[in-house]
């Protein structure tokens, strides 16, 4: 439902090889501006070690294949 959030933790996984202790705050909104509505993430991470290994690892790019597959799915399937 657009403008209710889902939060929750993420258990953070090793990166290049690493541990990443603690977990990630996410927060899930559906939101709409100019066009379609979309899923919004916004992720808080434990310290700025953890975000960084975060960044470091290939996590962004499985996100945007994951969106994309997401995205071509919900094409295929049309309104509902």
């Amino acid at each position: 439902m657009p403008g209710v959030p889902l939060v929750y933790t993420k258990g953070l996984e090793r990166v290049l090889g690493q541990p990443l202790p603690g977990e990630a705050l996410v927060t899930l909104t559906l939101e709409t501006r100019n066009g379609p509505t979309q899923p919004v993430s916004r992720e808080v991470y434990p310290s700025r070690d953890a975000l960084e290994g975060v960044l470091e690892s290939s996590m962004e790019q499985r996100m945007r294949e994951t969106y994309a597959q997401l995205d071509a799915l919900l094409l295929q399937l049309g309104p509902s």
